[in-house]
């Protein structure tokens, strides 16, 4: 009888726990087939380009009609058509006619093609702007623009008693912690009374469903 009741004790216990096993088991299948969690980005995203993506995306699943009086709003209608070429053309190689460094460009042909002085002549009654460089970077001096374009928000810099704005955008890889306003674009670092660093930073801002995120935003490191 003893033996008995210790042989069936010994299969009840075999029993139980085969049973846990196997609940563990059950346990560890539901976890695989769960989804795991969200994968993040190894470089976390600038709090500034965040806010940019989240108002596109806001901006960019509305009516046709209403983003048409977004894009109003924002004056996006209201660029010269010269602008984007401009921001386009690549300043300081050799001309191809006269040999000349190409500092010139003309507003009244709309071309992505830079100009010598001597190619001047080949353009009369155009208006001009002679694009200088700083820091290894494009500038325009704001007494050269057309009153058209609305450069405000846009930081200016003086160089050689002139005040000068860039062109284009010049990310930041290692923004200052102390960073307390930084252009809506690029992460550059700006004075408190400015929003873009570049004519073109303020460009793509008002450009009507953009998301505006360039290369250098997707590279951005942020320590």
């Amino acid at each position: 009888m003893g033996e008995g009741r210790g042989a069936m004790g010994g299969g009840r216990g075999e029993l139980r726990g085969r049973g846990r096993g196997g609940a563990e088991r059950e346990r560890e299948r539901e976890t695989r087939q769960q989804p795991g969690p969200m994968l993040r980005p190894s470089y976390p995203i600038p709090p500034l380009l965040l806010k940019e993506i989240i108002l596109s995306v806001d901006v960019a699943i509305m009516s046709g009609g209403v983003l048409q009086e977004e894009s109003e709003r924002r004056g996006a209608g209201l660029l010269p058509p010269w602008v984007k070429p401009l921001l386009e053309t690549t300043f300081f190689s050799n001309c191809r006619f006269h040999g000349e460094p190409t500092n010139m460009y003309c507003l009244g042909c709309c071309m992505t093609d830079a100009l010598c002085s001597s190619c001047l002549a080949s353009h009369p009654g155009h208006h001009f702007v002679q694009i200088r460089r700083s820091s290894y970077h494009d500038v325009v001096r704001v007494n050269e623009i057309p009153k058209a374009v609305d450069i405000s928000g846009i930081q200016t810099y003086v160089i050689n008693s002139a005040k000068v704005i860039f062109l284009n955008e010049r990310p930041q890889m290692r923004p200052s912690k102390s960073l307390t306003n930084a252009c809506r674009i690029c992460d550059r670092s700006l004075l408190d009374s400015f929003s873009y660093c570049s004519l073109g930073c303020k460009v793509i801002h008002l450009s009507p469903l953009s998301l505006k995120i360039s290369f250098s935003n997707f590279i951005h490191v942020q320590c």
